[in-house]
This record gives structure tokens, C-alpha cells and sequence, in this order.
């Protein structure tokens, strides 16, 4: 046997940041390289005489459980709009018989609201029988003041908001850094992709029976910046394998 041979087994885990800022509770982390197949034919004897895989690309695919707003911001490429909550907030929506019309903000629906239909000589609607104040709007009584198509004002106090305004911002590069730790032995592992791109998750399932996750995927872009001798794309930094 080997005198430099040594049992390592590994199952992974740790912390994950992307630009210093940590990610949260990463479930799934790997790496894919993209790859090409050159070949030259042997013309004696067949099969090839020489071979070459040339790496095309790297991507990188990652699971996370932490619906923060910087992760939500990630996954949807979304700009972060802060709004600070309004004594007095007015909206002008057009009723609807018995249904639904949301506001722009989160409702206080603790705090007093006034709603009454816009036009010269205001007609003020009854709470509990005209409409009902929601967290996220207003919902018109079936045969109260308030029939489609009316045009109505409402003056309320809205909570502070975080609005995500989805695919309308660019995609985020930065240093991924992963703190690892190989379980099977207690063990550092570290990862360091240089450039990771974000890009915007294929779908988001708003509705699920389990706790979701998000899939922050994106490419590993090569950094020629790296001297000669190192990887552009990865480095992985662990504990020796000591000899037995």
C-alpha cells in the first residue's frame, strides 16, 4: 500500500458568501464544467491518436432556504424599493361589486382609513358594510357603496414596505466564497470562485406544502487577472491528507 495513501471521505457543508455578505442556509452547492471533445483519429489500427478537453464554460448551481430580501433580490433580479411607512397614503382604485382591489403599500388596517368615492361632493363608505380593510387592500361588500367601476379615494396609513421590483435590475458579479467543512472528518474545505454571475431564476413557485427554496444559479466566469499557474476559476484550500 501506498505510504501516502489515506481513507477521506467527505460530506459537505458550511457558510456561503457572495462579495462578504453571507448568503444564508445554502442546501445544495456544485459545479458543472462546460465541456468540448477534441480528438484526431488513429489511421492505423483505429480509435485516436491524440485527445483534448478543452473547458468552454463552468456553472455553478445553489439552493438556499433564506427568503431574505437580498436573496429574493438575487433570485429575481429585482431592484429593492424601500418605502417608509405614511401617516396618510391616498389611492384612487375603481371599486368592484363584492370583490377585491389591493393598494400599493401594506396596510395598517389598525389605524382609522377613509374611503369614500372621488368626485365633487364625496360619499363616504361604511366600514364592515360597504368595504372591509385588509392587510393588503380593500375588499368591496356585495350591494354596498361601493358598485364596479366606481371611483373611489382612500386615505390610509401604510406600514413600511419592501417592494421588489422583479428582472428590472442587471445581474450581480462578485467573489463566492464558501467556508466548508468536510463532516466526515470535521476537516476545513474552502471554496473561492473568483467571478460568480448571478442570473434569475427560471421559476418561482409562489405557492408549495413544503418549506421552498430558492435556486440562485449562475456562471462562473473566467478572472484573467489570476497570474499564470492558478486557476481562473476555482480554488480549493483544505486540510493535508496525512499519511496513515
Amino acid at each position: 500500500m501506498s505510504t501516502d495513501y489515506k481513507i477521506e471521505t467527505f460530506i459537505g457543508s458550511g457558510a456561503v458568501y457572495l462579495s462578504g455578505f453571507k448568503i444564508g442556509n445554502v442546501t445544495e452547492l456544485s459545479h458543472t464544467i462546460n465541456k468540448e471533445n477534441k480528438s484526431v483519429k488513429a489511421r492505423a489500427g483505429g480509435g485516436n491518436y491524440d485527445s483534448l478537453t478543452i473547458i468552454t464554460g463552468v456553472s455553478l448551481a445553489m439552493k438556499v432556504s433564506d427568503f431574505n430580501d437580498a436573496n429574493l433580490a438575487l433570485a429575481l433580479q429585482a431592484l429593492k424599493v424601500e418605502h417608509v411607512g405614511s401617516v396618510s397614503t391616498e389611492q384612487v382604485v375603481s371599486a368592484i361589486d363584492g370583490g377585491f382591489v389591493p393598494l400599493d403599500f401594506l396596510v395598517d388596517h389598525l389605524a382609522t382609513a377613509t374611503v369614500a368615492t372621488d368626485e365633487a361632493t364625496p360619499v363616504s363608505l361604511a366600514p364592515d358594510t360597504d368595504y372591509i380593510l385588509t392587510p393588503s387592500g380593500i375588499k368591496f361588500v356585495a350591494g354596498g357603496l361601493g358598485v364596479t367601476g366606481t371611483a373611489i379615494k382612500v386615505v390610509y396609513t401604510s406600514k413600511a414596505t419592501t417592494a421588489l421590483e422583479a428582472y428590472a435590475d442587471s445581474q450581480k458579479e462578485g467573489v463566492l466564497f464558501v467556508e466548508g467543512i468536510n463532516d466526515a472528518n470535521g476537516n476545513p474545505q474552502n471554496l473561492t470562485y473568483h467571478r460568480f454571475k448571478g442570473e434569475p431564476m427560471a421559476s418561482y413557485a409562489a405557492f408549495s406544502d413544503d418549506f421552498a427554496e430558492l435556486e440562485l444559479n449562475g456562471e462562473v466566469l473566467a478572472d484573467t487577472t489570476r497570474p499564470p499557474g492558478v486557476s481562473q476559476f476555482l480554488r480549493m484550500t483544505k486540510t493535508p491528507s496525512v499519511a496513515a
